[in-house]
């Protein structure tokens, strides 16, 4: 059998053999008669919480009369942790003359396992070889009486390939195959793969109020989690309750959502420190800064104070966002226009003249009615608005982002749609978009999907709350930006998020 990892032609006699050597020859082996297939493999495993991939060799394909030179079993396993491949490999007897054991990691064909990678090594001298496709692969050998261990030397390729079958052989160091096992499945290892999704990364209540810390606790991995707990940890804090035993949670498990009650004790903010664990020592750990939040304090003025709220959800709507922005002593502009930040001349539909009074903190705006304003926001009628603010010409910002809506009323016509939005310090964005939508009732009417690609490029940050987005195919457009408060008052793209136009960002 010629292959992929051959040896040389045997050397002289009373000479070292040579080494190992790679060829360009494709090598496949067929699945023993009778035995069935196993799942296949995916790229997304180990993200789904793979951590490797194992054959159990077992079933002799051929065998010659010399058991030190032939192979009983081997057990093959891709590593998607390390990125590794290692082989075990079992020989009859303990070798005296020199040989070389053959492992590969293929595809499934049909019934036929074709190699993509291989791993090789002598059964006394040190020689070794690897390949991933036309790719060299350093390999290490040992091995202890009649167990042979090969291991390859670590390579990104090895956790993203698709293999989902194995094989191996051995040859005398003329390449001379003396012994074969078929081929067998690669089969996948799962593991739980825990997550705690916490919100904001800073929050807090008034001096001496507990702060309801609201999370989700997710097993995105294929494996249950069980004997799971979370124990809440942090000096200066005080907990209600310090730890939660969940029990099990399932495999590829919806979100469970939990709330748990932290006071800070004194006026240091403190670190809060949220670790989830399960049965195996799997465990995820997350992290939140308890503030005291300040007091609401009145504002000396209105002038360049810029707001954003939302209606209430109806039925054939989600976010429907307002908007006011106090252009003047004299002025207000209502809702989202022009981009950046908008001038007032006169009064108008969206200019409205306000009052405000600073000592009692009352602002009124005709045609939005009146009420207290103070540094966490205005209710100007049934209506809340929260500040936001413009960042600075030039700023960097880091964030990763969400936006979900939708409208129509299903059943006659409806449209739901997730934009992603990031960004980050070195001025670069992708902005991604999913739309389904359907018309007519279920059953009967038509149902579609849009998934457009990436919009990726830079971004700048630009004067009067603008932002210039320039898109990898050439074009550019500029939004206006708000940026959120978070609880302590402070500008928070990353945890409160941001406004860009009349759309609202958000932590997921």
């Amino acid at each position: 059998m010629g292959g992929l990892l051959t040896a040389a032609p045997a050397a002289p006699a009373g000479a070292d053999p040579s080494r190992i050597r790679v060829s360009s020859d494709a090598l496949a082996e067929r699945r023993a008669p009778g035995a069935d297939r196993a799942v296949t493999s995916a790229r997304s495993d180990y993200a789904d919480g793979a951590v490797r991939r194992v054959a159990q060799l077992s079933d002799v394909r051929a065998a010659g009369v010399d058991p030190a030179t032939n192979i009983a079993r081997a057990t093959v396993v891709q590593d998607l942790r390390a990125s590794r491949i290692t082989a075990t490999v079992t020989l009859g007897a303990t070798p005296g003359a020199n040989s070389v054991v053959h492992v590969h990691l293929g595809e499934w064909s049909g019934n036929t396992c074709e190699s993509r990678a291989a791993i090789a090594g002598a059964t006394t001298s040190a020689d070794t070889a690897g390949a991933i496709g036309s790719a060299s692969l350093a390999v290490s050998r040992s091995r202890a009486g009649a167990v042979l261990t090969l291991t390859s030397a670590a390579a990104s390729a090895v956790r993203t390939a698709e293999w989902d079958c194995a094989f191996a052989f051995s040859t005398d160091v003329g390449g001379t195959e003396t012994s074969g096992l078929y081929a067998d499945d690669l089969e996948t290892v799962w593991t739980p793969r825990l997550a705690i999704a916490r919100g904001a990364p800073v929050q807090g209540n008034y001096r001496g109020r507990w702060t309801t810390v609201e999370v989700d606790l997710l097993n995105s991995g294929r494996a249950d989690a069980r004997g799971t707990t979370v124990r809440l940890s942090g000096a200066g804090l005080a907990f209600k309750p310090a730890k939660r035993s969940y029990g099990t949670l399932e495999g590829r498990s919806t979100e469970y959502y939990e709330k748990f009650r932290v006071r800070l004790q004194g006026s240091k903010p403190r670190t809060l420190k949220m670790t989830m664990t399960a049965q195996g020592g799997h465990r995820a750990v997350a992290t939140v800064q308890i503030v005291n939040k300040p007091q609401p304090r009145k504002l000396p003025s209105m002038v360049g104070r810029y707001y954003w709220g939302h209606k209430p959800v109806q039925v054939d709507r989600g976010w429907d966002n307002v908007a006011v922005r106090f252009v003047s002593p004299r002025f207000a502009h209502v809702g989202f226009g022009k981009v950046g930040a908008p001038r007032c001349a006169k009064a108008s539909r969206t200019c409205r003249p306000y009052k405000y009074n600073a000592r009692t903190g009352v602002v009124q705006v005709t045609g939005l009615g009146k009420g207290r304003a103070t540094t966490e926001g205005i209710r100007l009628g049934k209506q809340d608005y929260f500040p936001l603010s413009n960042p600075r010409p030039g700023a960097k910002l880091a964030l990763r982002l969400i936006h979900q809506n939708f409208e129509g009323t299903c059943g006659i016509y409806c449209s739901t749609w997730t934009e992603w939005l990031t960004m980050d310090k070195r001025g670069r964005f992708v902005r991604s978009r999913q739309t389904l939508g359907s018309i007519g009732a279920p059953g009967v009417g038509t149902v579609w999907g849009v998934v457009p690609a990436d919009e990726r490029g830079t971004y700048r940050v630009l004067s009067r709350g603008r932002i210039r987005l320039s898109y990898a195919n050439g074009t550019s457009q500029v939004h206006t930006i708000g940026i959120g408060h978070d609880v302590r008052g402070k500008p928070s793209p990353a945890g409160a998020g941001i406004v860009l136009d009349d759309v609202n960002f958000y932590l997921d």
